[in-house]
């Protein structure tokens, strides 16, 4: 995504740099570690941490729905967003299901620690600091979308049935203009020093949950997962 020099989103962005690069590092490491296991394993927390999403955000929006008039735009767009996102849940277990791989299985799997470690943090930073500090969560989530090539490759590289990307490539086309209103929502309510930081917080946390997440599963073999 193209930002000015001077924006809000542009200082997220170098803020978040490092924390970037070193989860697409250790994606790539889990992935040569583990293959097809790693994906699917991953998957199984993306949808975890999608189905958390949902009541994220709804929380934000009450929350934000008390705090005054100054909030009542972003906890209208909080439940707007929330009901946008809330089928997709749906969608990437109906992927598994068309792949051929136990849905209920997914489901019925206990959320990682560290997926439950980043999205607590969230939950956290809208009750004890500020709701719309969640826009940077969700703007390093859909602000940088998988590219479809990146996803075929993937896929024709570890033999994973491409139905198993209808979800993930959906979201390559309908993230990029989510990001770009999420980068405007930021740049119109980073009206603080504490809310930029607020959203350093949340998009790194995210970028450090995922990252952590990768880093243990690459050491692990398949019967300890």
């Amino acid at each position: 995504m193209t930002v000015t020099v001077e924006s809000h989103v542009a200082r997220l962005e170098d803020e978040l740099r490092p924390y970037y690069g070193i989860h697409k590092i250790t994606w790539r490491n889990l992935m040569s570690a583990r293959g097809a296991e790693g994906f699917w394993e991953t998957l199984g927390q993306l949808y975890h941490a999608m189905n958390l999403g949902v009541p994220l955000m709804r929380a934000a929006g009450r929350r934000a729905s008390t705090l005054g008039p100054e909030y009542a735009e972003f906890a209208h767009w909080c439940e707007h967003h929330a009901e946008e996102e809330a089928p997709h849940v749906e969608w990437l277990l109906n992927d598994v299901a068309k792949a051929g791989r136990d849905r209920q299985a997914m489901v019925d799997a206990f959320p990682e620690p560290e997926i439950l470690a980043f999205m607590g943090t969230q939950f956290a930073l809208v009750e004890q600091v500020d709701p719309i500090a969640i826009l940077g969560y969700i703007y390093v989530a859909e602000g940088h979308p998988n590219q479809p090539d990146g996803l075929q490759a993937l896929a024709e590289r570890f033999d994973l049935p491409l139905e198993a990307f209808d979800t993930l490539l959906f979201h390559t086309e309908a993230d990029t203009e989510h990001g770009e209103e999420i980068a405007e929502l930021i740049e119109r309510y980073a009206t603080s020093e504490r809310r930029n930081q607020a959203f350093i917080a949340s998009g790194r946390a995210f970028l450090t949950g995922w990252s952590s997440y990768f880093r243990r599963l690459s050491t692990q073999s398949p019967a300890q997962s």
